[in-house]
């Protein structure tokens, strides 16, 4: 049966290529298909936005042909790529749909390419990440269990740019639910672990084509607003490479592109009460896990996108409204001032230090009301 299956999508992917390649103004969205339940496995497409990534793609592709449910296509969006990521597509890889455009960045490519599909699942697929064997097959194994689903997530790894496993992330462990709350506060997102159905693309849009990073963050927090269901798989199903070319830019690019899309978040005026109340814990999370992931010369620009956001929105009174956690920040007086004096370390009168968090002792740059902060972090005695 499974072989039926993969050639029927082999014949369909076949078809459509020659199909676009007689008349290119055929657009996809009129040949979509959507395989019902009864008729076997829902057909997933998948979308590889690469950009110079010549030394990394034929890998990706490869684990995604090697899956034991063959994608119903897969499809290379080149974004504007100078080195031979093109050829090497064309070379070894015919069978594989390739599309270019200038150099507009990955949520163009991945629009782009998710817009020209035909399945009723996408998984996206970084030029430099590499699907696990069996990931497709878990992930439509449980969007096919629960309509109501619109994400099926998973665990991941951690390669080397070797590709050898450093380690294993398992986010359920501290985000079991996939709720907006788990969305705001944790961020558990990286779009090669999941699989969406395309419905969902549609009605959010797609990506925000203005943000260079943090534009899967951005997505699921609109489609979470929007009631899109997500659940887990709970294991392992992609692995993300980290390599150094580019690190430290898009460090900051991926701090500046997370508060945007908080500030978009909690602009809008329909959200819920529960969720908004959570703005001042949501940034000073994101700014402390990003203060511990970029170098430290771009922390400044860092804090005063990010936490200067939340420093003095608290209020010495606010302490008293019974939340569990709170930022506080206290003036350091001159510009030259850089002695850590100890008083800044004593916690407020009926506050303690939470477990295994120390109060953060780098100056984060001038906030909102002219005056130069070092934030800390305390919970209720």
């Amino acid at each position: 049966m499974k072989g039926i299956l993969a050639a029927e999508s082999s014949k369909r992917s076949t078809a459509a290529t020659t199909e676009n390649s007689v008349n290119p103004s055929v657009p996809a969205e009129s040949k979509s298909i959507r395989t019902s339940r009864g008729s076997g496995p829902l057909a997933v497409s998948v979308v590889v936005p690469a950009y110079n990534a010549a030394r990394f793609v034929g890998q990706a592709i490869l684990s995604a042909q090697a899956q034991s449910l063959p994608p119903l296509e897969i499809i290379v969006v080149d974004d504007g790529s100078d080195d031979q990521t093109v050829a090497v597509v064309e070379r070894e890889f015919p069978q594989v749909r390739l599309l270019t455009q200038s150099h507009r960045g990955v949520s163009a490519a991945r629009n782009r390419g998710w817009r020209a599909t035909r399945g009723a699942l996408i998984a996206f697929l970084d030029a430099d990440d590499f699907f696990l064997p069996g990931k497709l097959a878990a992930q439509v194994r449980l969007l096919e269990s629960n309509r109501r689903l619109g994400v099926a997530h998973s665990g991941w790894l951690i390669a080397d740019e070797q590709g050898h496993v450093t380690r294993q992330v398992t986010p359920w462990v501290y985000a079991p639910d996939l709720d907006l709350a788990t969305w705001v506060l944790w961020k558990p997102v990286l779009l090669g672990a999941m699989v969406l159905r395309r419905e969902w693309l549609e009605r959010a849009g797609g990506f925000a084509e203005d943000l260079s990073q943090a534009e899967d963050v951005d997505l699921l927090l609109r489609l979470s607003c929007m009631g899109c269901r997500a659940a887990w798989v709970r294991q392992p199903t992609f692995a993300y490479r980290q390599h150094g070319e580019g690190t430290s830019r898009r460090g900051a690019e991926r701090a500046r592109g997370l508060t945007t899309a908080l500030d978009r978040l909690f602009a809008q005026p329909a959200l819920p009460h529960s969720v908004r109340r959570l703005e001042r814990k949501a940034r000073y999370y994101t700014a402390l896990c990003l203060s511990k992931a970029i170098p430290r010369k771009w922390s400044i620009a860092l804090s005063r996108q990010s936490l200067t956001a939340t420093a003095h929105a608290i209020s010495p009174s606010s302490n008293g409204r019974g939340n569990s956690h709170v930022t506080s920040t206290r003036p350091l007086g001159t510009p030259k001032s850089g002695a850590r004096c100890a008083r800044y370390s004593v916690a407020p009168r009926g506050w303690t230090q939470p477990p295994g968090l120390r109060p953060r002792f780098s100056w984060i740059g001038r906030c909102a009301c002219g005056t130069r902060s070092w934030p800390a972090i305390w919970q209720r005695a």
